[in-house]
């Protein structure tokens, strides 16, 4: 199965909130932060997909505020069926150099 990386669409919020949920998140908080990051972070939300365009990973960053010498990582997570196959690496690779552009 090929993994690719590719930002945040609308379309993918129902499967990222529960991807999101399942790292023992309330149901509805972590609807409400995935629909947030949508909007705030729309150049620093990323999310691994099958082939099929399937979800199975995601991450956040953002830049702090104050100072845009330093940035966080919000939230990253990985379906656990799909964990130690490089996917968390991937997306890590791919916020931090968005976060560093």
């Amino acid at each position: 199965m090929r993994i690719t990386i590719r930002p945040y669409r609308d379309e993918d919020f129902l499967a990222v909130a529960a991807l999101e949920e399942s790292g023992l998140h309330e149901p509805y908080r972590s609807a409400v932060f995935i629909r947030q990051m949508g909007e705030v972070c729309t150049g620093t939300f990323f999310v691994a997909v099958t082939d099929t365009g399937e979800p199975v990973g995601y991450t956040v960053g953002a830049a702090v505020q104050h100072d845009i010498s330093e940035a966080w990582i919000l939230r990253m997570g990985v379906r656990d069926d799909q964990r130690r196959k490089g996917i968390g690496s991937a997306l890590l690779k791919t916020v931090t150099s968005a976060l560093l552009a």
